[in-house]
């Protein structure tokens, strides 16, 4: 069973909650279709009118998923907009299967990706450090090692970027 999942919860942004018409998650319900059609086993949370996490959480419980996709969805242009309160979800729905996937590099190379768009480097730089002890190969080493480069590079104060 594959467990696709976004992290656009309205109760997050108050603007469309007043407006009360909320965008579908076409990225997340098209993923679901064609992971469907190629023969898996598909389930679907829709984050959109769920109070919260805990709703995850507990459907992670309830159908115990092979595999959890979570799709930043943001094929309507308007969501976004709301790109940190989704990223903060997703951070959110993923803690979660941290025990599970505690040797499992993948995880932290997400989590590092998620708390480096957040601006949370010191975190961002301790899940890359960690996915790339994990590493199984050195290409897959070398591609964390990238993103932990990049965060290096981008969080110099502007001084130190305008003397290069």
């Amino acid at each position: 069973m594959i467990l696709l999942a976004h992290s656009n919860f309205l109760t997050r942004d108050a603007k469309q909650q007043e407006r009360m018409k909320p965008y579908s998650p076409l990225s997340t319900l098209i993923a679901a279709a064609l992971v469907r059609r190629a023969g898996h086993d598909v389930s679907l949370f829709d984050a959109t009118f769920e109070p919260g996490v805990d709703a995850f959480e507990a459907m992670l419980d309830d159908v115990k998923p092979d595999a959890v996709l979570l799709i930043e969805d943001n094929f309507n242009f308007l969501t976004k907009m709301c790109t940190t309160a989704r990223r903060e979800s997703a951070l959110e729905m993923i803690a979660p299967l941290a025990a599970k996937l505690s040797n499992y590099f993948h995880f932290f190379g997400v989590q590092g990706a998620y708390l480096m768009q957040l601006g949370r480097n010191d975190e961002a730089r301790e899940s890359f450090n960690r996915a790339i002890a994990l590493a199984n190969t050195s290409a897959e080493a070398e591609h964390i090692r990238m993103h932990l480069d990049r965060l290096q590079r981008d969080s110099k104060p502007n001084s130190a970027k305008a003397a290069k």
